[in-house]
């Protein structure tokens, strides 16, 4: 929740009134079939490239020194996974080491079995309505537009031009 906050001050904008801009202006409505998965296919992309920078900011900027902390403070957070000389290891910025190494043959053993018990993963990876068969339509849709950039600024214009 308080990561929020954040997002909308070094992002500059909030991502629910981009979300929601389309209910507002009467632009998206979820009872016309085609909406949903556009939306999907247009927003989901967006929100994760908003959300990978944040998150690459958040982790590369330094913490404030908290001298009564007991864990890291006064260091970038990244810092202490990179791989190198002075990285790589949360002790070495004063942190416990919490992480828990698995074996990949573990991994492996239980992909294949949920595989085979609730089907392969990139089938629970789509989005509702957003079939493999909507989205070349909506692809070829958006290429005979002129493939438009779709950005923050521009999703709903797009989504308007698509729908």
């Amino acid at each position: 929740e308080g990561f929020w906050r954040w997002l909308r001050a070094k992002m500059g904008l909030n991502l629910k009134e981009l979300i929601t801009q389309g209910k507002r202006e009467r632009i998206f409505d979820s009872n016309v079939p085609f909406h949903v998965p556009l939306f999907y296919w247009i927003f989901v992309p967006v929100i994760q490239q908003q959300l990978d920078e944040f998150r690459i900011w958040w982790n590369n900027h330094r913490v404030r020194l908290q001298h009564e902390k007991d864990m890291p403070s006064g260091h970038v957070p990244a810092h202490a996974f990179e791989q190198g000389h002075d990285g790589g290891h949360p002790t070495h910025f004063a942190g416990l080491d919490c992480r828990i190494l698995v074996p990949q043959a573990a991994v492996d053993e239980l992909r294949e079995y949920l595989t085979e018990d609730v089907g392969s993963r990139e089938s629970h990876l789509r989005w509702p309505g957003l079939t493999m068969e909507v989205e070349q339509a909506i692809k070829t849709a958006w290429e005979d537009v002129g493939s438009p950039e779709i950005s923050v600024e521009s999703a709903w214009n797009v989504f308007q031009n698509l729908s």
